[in-house]
């Protein structure tokens, strides 16, 4: 029988400092998580041009940059405890699909067939 995977949900509550993301990982690990979750929001590509500018400022704070994302990346394979995202849009899945084969389609987007074709 195999074991049970035990993935920590990261998602972005490093709110944009890879300081504490990495922190992240490596706690997860020690509590004997498996893998490793964050969000990879771009939030240009995932909000209506009618959101207000507040809104659009507030999750760009917690927007992780595409070197942000290699660093965890080395960091969870280097610690054997690999890390992988969920994805909102097709461009982030685009950057994401040569470093990682694993990726998460949030339920809000189980209906947005290119997305989860390209993932």
């Amino acid at each position: 029988m195999s074991k049970v995977k035990i993935i920590a949900e990261a998602g972005n509550c490093h709110e944009g400092d890879l300081n504490i993301a990495i922190r992240m990982i490596k706690k997860a690990h020690q509590c004997g998580a498996d893998y490793v979750k964050f969000q990879a929001i771009r939030p240009e590509n995932l909000l209506s041009t009618e959101v207000s500018e507040d809104r659009l400022t507030q999750l760009k704070k917690w927007e992780l940059s595409e070197g942000d994302i290699d660093t965890l990346l080395e960091v969870g394979s280097d610690i054997g405890c690999p890390v992988f995202f969920s994805v909102f849009d097709i461009s982030t899945v685009h950057f994401l699909k040569s470093k990682t084969g694993i990726f998460k389609i949030s339920s809000g987007d189980n209906q947005f067939w290119p997305l989860i074709i390209e993932a």
